[in-house]
């Protein structure tokens, strides 16, 4: 987990945005885009975060360059919104590691009084999850985008996210994917 902490802060140039969003800016190209919904995590108030596999390519490039990664996406009906983030296949290994990071300390803090506290991670393409703990409670929470809402879940349900991020990774490398 030492990777996380010390980790850049993603300033440079070449790191800001995922290869996704790079492939889908892409402009004067044919492009075959091939999803596969994983599953859909409900907040706690109503909004949903759905994760599908991404797989694109090139219609005429020979031979094919596959572009893989996970489709987050987020939607409250009320409000008829909608946000849309990105990983790369590449980043998911990570992704999941502070995921578990970010339940074991939760486990860990729980017992311990403490003031507003946070714990976050973000990736590349402004998804920012973790869990934020007060004086009267502990709450996991995602937001997908920048301008997103926050989206506020249990930990059974941070678990299964968890899980689809989990069940998108393996889908993609057994479609020829490398992290």
């Amino acid at each position: 987990m030492s990777e996380i902490i010390e980790g850049s802060s993603g300033n440079s140039a070449e790191q800001k945005g995922t290869n996704v969003r790079r492939f889908l800016a892409t402009r004067g190209l044919l492009v075959i885009k091939e999803f596969r919904e994983i599953g859909v995590v409900k907040s706690e108030y109503g909004q949903r975060i759905k994760v599908s596999t991404l797989i694109m390519a090139v219609g005429k490039s020979a031979p094919r360059e596959n572009t893989y990664g996970v489709r987050l996406e987020t939607r409250d009906d009320e409000k008829n919104l909608q946000d849309t983030s990105f990983l790369d296949l590449d980043e998911t290994g990570e992704f999941l590691e502070a995921l578990e990071f970010i339940q074991t300390a939760a486990k860990r803090m729980t017992s311990h009084q403490r003031d507003y506290t946070e714990l976050t991670y973000s990736t590349k393409d402004d998804v920012t999850f973790g869990f934020y703990q007060s004086a009267e409670e502990q709450q996991p929470f995602i937001k997908v985008g920048t301008g997103a809402d926050t989206l506020f879940l249990s930990f059974e349900k941070l678990e299964v996210f968890k899980r689809a991020i989990l069940q998108a990774r393996e889908y993609l490398l057994r479609r020829g994917g490398e992290a």
